[in-house]
């Protein structure tokens, strides 16, 4: 981003990639790296008492504790994908180049 020509400036560039629930995530770094992990499901309640009890708590972001993720429309954000060449790769190939 801090190459691109001509410059962005003062512009949000929304960039698309996969979604993936913790519990795909977990599946993908199993296959990946070959372990198996300890898997805790929480609920949105208890998110929120968590978030409620420790708000500056780094690892129960505000929008996990919603129930709602993050995502953003792939038509919206492919137009930048596009437009500024970000190559995006999807989560296991990103797992298999950096944690093999």
């Amino acid at each position: 981003m801090f190459f691109t020509e001509p410059r962005i400036r003062n512009q949000l560039v929304y960039t698309a990639g996969d979604t993936v629930t913790y519990g795909q995530l977990a599946n993908i770094l199993e296959a990946v790296l070959e372990l198996t992990f300890e898997r805790v499901e929480c609920s949105v309640p208890y998110l929120k008492r968590e978030l409620t009890n420790d708000p500056e708590n780094p690892t129960i972001a505000p929008y996990f504790a919603a129930g709602k993720g993050i995502t953003r429309d792939v038509s919206v954000t492919s137009t930048g994908n596009r437009q500024q060449a970000i190559n995006v790769v999807d989560v296991e190939r990103r797992a298999r180049i950096n944690l093999r």
